[in-house]
């Protein structure tokens, strides 16, 4: 299966207090295939939402390569970005939908704002319907503005102003977070829906274990901005090799026996070279994990994992 995405050394540093940087994303390597679904798992602070901005283009990598239908678009500055050809093929779904939304616009004219028209006429008004139709929006809530709609609604309007473009990557950063468990599950169930229609392309953004499960066919696991383990979702998730990937199964909600992480994490900003960034908190660390950087190593089929200790 060719790769429709492409993502090599990926890098984004910030700037920090007395010129120090801080490393948001660092050396991130991964491959997205056409209708593949990718989960994107880790602790706030891993670079999650950093990679989803970097890969939508609005924000400039500091190195790296983000190639898109073989295309190089991170080389294009995110400014010049809303113009190209490519624009329109990458969407992104934010995580609360009522934010990201014009508030004084109706349902229907956000989202024809998807297809480039800021007017409703009757030929952008039917597909606006359309729209509404395919992720279960009823049609009389398409004159309401969003305060007058539910979070559910709120993130129905969200999905199909970026489906308006026809997109054929759907970046999806936390998207159901806000919304309750009930609306979650019908959300997630008309995303999966929509994809396997659509035959899109998902980079699924979450805290929520079990929603990676069920959405996604590949998870890469994120620490302090680089990738410690990537793999298919079945096996990452019930069989991981990473110690920090088994740290983040043990302490999630629901859990037999939910526990902390131990220490305190390195901080982001100037990071050691040459030590592992999880040796800190891992009960298994060795001597060598604190002299040298593991990187990302074959541990099964399309699965690997970055531990010096495999």
């Amino acid at each position: 299966m060719s790769s429709l995405l492409e993502v090599t050394g990926l890098r984004k540093l910030f700037p920090a207090g007395h010129g120090g940087k801080l490393h948001a994303v660092d050396e991130v390597d991964f491959d997205l295939a056409g209708g593949e679904s990718l989960g994107v798992i880790g602790e706030s602070g891993s670079g999650k939402s950093t990679i989803a901005r970097l890969i939508a283009r609005l924000a400039d990598p500091t190195a790296g390569r983000i190639r898109f239908e073989g295309r190089d678009i991170g080389a294009i500055p995110s400014r010049k970005f809303a113009g190209d050809v490519a624009r329109k093929s990458i969407q992104l779904v934010f995580q609360s939908a009522g934010d990201s939304l014009n508030p004084a616009y109706s349902a229907a004219r956000n989202i024809v704002v998807g297809f480039g028209s800021i007017r409703l006429n009757s030929e952008s008004r039917e597909w606006a319907s359309s729209l509404a139709g395919e992720v279960g929006l009823a049609p009389e809530l398409l004159d309401r503005r969003p305060h007058q709609l539910s979070g559910g609604q709120q993130a129905r309007v969200g999905i199909a102003r970026a489906l308006a473009c026809e997109p054929r990557l759907l970046i999806l950063d936390e998207p159901t977070a806000p919304l309750d468990v009930s609306v979650q599950a019908t959300v997630l169930k008309l995303i999966d829906g929509i994809r396997r229609k659509r035959r899109l392309s998902l980079m699924f953004v979450s805290h929520d274990l079990d929603v990676v499960r069920l959405m996604c066919d590949r998870v890469m696991v994120l620490y302090l901005g680089r990738v410690a383990e990537i793999g298919p979702v079945g096996e990452v998730l019930s069989a991981p090799r990473h110690p920090y990937t088994r740290a983040l199964i043990a302490s999630a909600p629901g859990s037999a026996a939910p526990t902390q992480l131990p220490g305190e994490a390195t901080s982001p900003i100037a990071p050691p070279t040459n030590a592992c960034l999880f040796a800190s908190r891992c009960g298994n660390a060795a001597p060598e994990c604190a002299l040298r950087r593991p990187q990302l190593v074959e541990v099964g089929p399309d699965h690997r994992a970055a531990c010096l200790r495999l």
